[in-house]
């Protein structure tokens, strides 16, 4: 994500933070230039059967206060959300990335976030006796400009581990669980390979986790080895726009092989824009077909897939920075699936601080079976899917707006 927040951040001052729940219509909406949210995750956090929210947020006023808030959904009213419950971290600056899984083996998700410029991670444990609540975070020195994380398997052990995607030393690192004492985490592993984000899965279908990664103006995969789990074969560098900087995996066409998509910061004419989409070679697993890319006028910041339109099929959605705040969502076109239909775009609120969205998720946030849009913007949003109109959103509610 981005860094040139930060000076404004530091010039920013202290103050408590006011938190509420609930949902409204925020058309009237003014911007709070006292807070803003970052990374967002949705998740079962409190295994109630309905997805959470988790976000990363500042909150300043004399210095700066960062947290990582959890909005629980309503189990009885899904799309109603209880108050939100932000859990203070110790930390200089700046939050960034925000994930979720087990990660000590109870059955309960627990948080992981990313802090940008002071290089470490804060993990949250859920109190699996009081579940939606988690315990004080630990923090782990990696360091300096790390950005996104992702949770998953890495070493074939059963136990979750985190993949931390860095610009500077020491660049893509992974915290191998114990599997000895759950909830630990062995010292810090760096691959050095520089990274803006990081995906895990199985890419190449031999049923162990792999790792993909852009930055550097490259895509790269990195291969678990069958042999030795927990160690990677050489990269394999993939060509995909210009500047990509956010990176996820899915099964676009159908054929049981995992694609890739990631955001393009720049449109290969230069202007700023675009996703590009990789399909895996299915007579050929683990080799991907050269990129396609879909320039829609917009530097996109982060991407999320899912079914969009009730089609079956994963669609993209962008957060993306314009002139203005838009997010663009991307439809697969189902008489050609793998390849997307021309951009369907929605305006947002530019954040206090002049940037458009940064961080977008999807998911079914109200029970109706169809995926709904989740946007850090000025203020968490929710987009609701119309299902008597899919593939159309409804306008913002504001989930969460801390001052």
């Amino acid at each position: 994500m981005r860094s040139n927040c930060l000076t404004l951040i530091m010039l920013c001052v202290f103050c408590l933070p006011f938190i509420f729940g609930g949902c409204g219509d925020s058309n009237d909406f003014l911007p709070d230039p006292t807070s803003e949210v970052y990374g967002v995750v949705v998740d079962d956090l409190d295994e109630d059967g309905v997805l959470d929210i988790a976000v990363a947020t500042y909150i300043f006023d004399q210095g700066a206060a960062y947290y990582a808030t959890v909005i629980v959904n309503d189990q009885n009213s899904p799309g109603d959300f209880f108050p939100a419950n932000a859990n203070r971290l110790l930390r200089d600056c700046c939050l960034d990335s925000i994930a979720s899984g087990d990660l000590n083996q109870d059955g309960f998700k627990d948080i992981v976030i990313s802090g940008y410029n002071d290089g470490s991670v804060s993990i949250l444990f859920q109190n699996s006796t009081n579940p939606g609540n988690f315990l004080r975070p630990i923090r782990i020195f990696v360091g300096t400009q790390i950005s996104y994380l992702a949770i998953g398997d890495l070493n074939e052990d059963g136990f979750n581990d985190i993949a931390i995607s860095g610009y500077n030393g020491p660049h893509l690192s992974i915290l191998f669980q114990d599997s000895t004492n759950p909830g630990n985490f062995s010292p810090l592993v760096s691959l050095d390979i520089t990274s803006n984000s990081v995906a895990i899965a199985d890419i190449d279908g031999d049923f162990i986790n792999d790792i993909a990664l852009a930055g550097g103006g490259k895509v790269k995969l990195l291969f678990q080895d069958p042999v030795t789990p927990g160690n990677f074969l050489a990269s394999m560098t993939l060509n995909a726009g210009n500047a990509p900087k956010n990176v996820k995996i899915g099964d676009l066409n159908k054929d049981g092989n995992p694609d890739i998509v990631v955001g393009d910061g720049t449109s290969r004419d230069g202007t700023p824009g675009g996703v590009d989409v990789l399909l895996q070679d299915n007579i050929n697993p683990g080799q991907f077909l050269p990129s396609v890319n879909y320039d829609f006028g917009c530097s996109t910041e982060e991407i999320s897939l899912g079914d969009l339109n009730d089609d079956g099929f994963l669609d993209v959605a962008a957060a993306t920075w314009c002139s203005g705040c838009r997010i663009s969502i991307l439809f697969q076109d189902i008489s050609n699936v793998g390849t997307f239909l021309p951009a369907i775009n929605y305006s947002c609120q530019q954040t206090e601080i002049g940037f458009g969205a940064w961080s977008i998720a999807v998911g079914d946030m109200n029970g109706d079976n169809f995926n709904d849009l989740i946007i850090s913007e000025n203020g968490l949003v929710i987009r609701l899917q119309d299902p008597a109109a899919p593939g159309t959103f409804s306008n913002r509610i504001i989930v969460y707006k801390p001052r």
